[in-house]
């Protein structure tokens, strides 16, 4: 990557940092709103992105209300993904879906 490249990605995320510190987000309140993240947001492989949309899940929140069953039925996700999507939920605060029993 060129250095010119680097520095106008560099100073544009300093002025996103500087924009949301001057709207008051911080990491603590940026947490409120997990519920409402897109999956398409969400820090994890793109395997486990797609497996979730296809199984109809938009919102954290849908993804929370899964049931075990219905984890177990989606398509191509496998152990790995599924402990990545469960790993993601832990970091978060998630402990009270079915996805528990994949950490």
């Amino acid at each position: 990557m060129e250095e010119s490249q680097y520095r106008k990605g560099y100073v544009a995320g300093y002025r996103d940092g500087l924009k949301a510190a001057a709207q008051g987000k911080t990491e603590e309140n940026t947490l409120g709103d997990i519920p409402d993240l897109p999956i398409d947001r969400m820090a994890i492989s793109a395997r486990a992105r797609n497996c979730l949309i296809h199984a109809g899940c938009r919102y954290t929140l849908d993804l929370v209300k899964l049931s075990d069953e219905r984890i177990a039925t989606i398509r191509n996700l496998g152990p790995k993904s599924a402990a990545e999507i469960s790993q993601w939920l832990d970091q978060h605060g998630i402990h009270y879906s079915a996805w528990c029993t994949y950490l």
